[in-house]
């Protein structure tokens, strides 16, 4: 979390023509936080609201618990 926090940089949101949304993250800041081309992530929405202490709206990016490490 302080690594996503501190090197944070705003990105844009595109809506893709199935009604999905998508955005692009730079590949050496995925691999500096685990995460690589094939990884299974688990992309956590928050709002900002109480438990987690994160002060804006924002999209957390982590490996996925139950993916593969290979």
């Amino acid at each position: 979390m302080d690594v996503l926090m501190r090197e944070a940089e705003p990105r844009t949101i595109q809506e893709n023509n199935t009604g999905s949304l998508s955005s692009t993250l730079n590949r050496d800041f995925c691999e500096h936080i685990g995460i690589h081309g094939s990884s299974a992530v688990q992309l956590l929405v928050h709002s900002g609201a109480v438990p987690v202490l994160v002060d804006e709206q924002c999209i957390i990016i982590r490996p996925h618990p139950e993916g593969s490490d290979e």
